[in-house]
């Protein structure tokens, strides 16, 4: 499956974002402490939250016979998962190692595929700390000829 430029960032988002929520809920958590890109968040003040971001999105062009073009578009889903200091870096291991189980290597129906993911990195600020998970994904986008 393919997406049309046009509209190939808010698709995938439609296919990611509902895993996402569901990796999340099925520790324990609340939808409503993960911050999504541009939608208004309040951090809670004592337990763990997520911020989701789409960062470097790239495509190079491809024909894969009979005359049909497409880029092969290539992004990476950054998934920063934040504690109080106080609480240990345990909770936030075990948050990253379901995102890594739920994306690592995984191709889904839309036409998505993860690649490896990179991490979980130490995040670190006066209030919190955090692990960042960076999840490489590959799809296709129909080039309009």
């Amino acid at each position: 499956m393919s997406y049309a430029i046009a509209t190939s960032t808010i698709d995938t988002r439609a296919v990611i974002e509902p895993l996402i929520e569901a990796a999340w809920v099925s520790l324990g958590y609340t939808a409503d402490t993960i911050e999504w890109p541009n939608v208004h968040f309040t951090k809670p003040g004592n337990g763990l939250w997520a911020r989701v971001s789409y960062t470097d999105q790239t495509s190079n062009p491809s024909d894969y016979g009979g005359g049909v073009v497409h880029n092969e578009a290539l992004c990476v889903l950054q998934i920063q998962i934040f504690a109080p200091k106080n609480i240990g870096a345990g909770v936030m291991h075990v948050a990253a190692d379901k995102f890594r189980a739920t994306f690592e290597r995984q191709s889904f129906d839309a036409g998505l595929r993860f690649r490896a993911v990179q991490g979980p990195s130490r995040i670190d600020d006066s209030v919190w700390a955090g692990v960042l998970l960076n999840l490489p994904f590959e799809f296709l986008e129909d080039i309009p000829l």
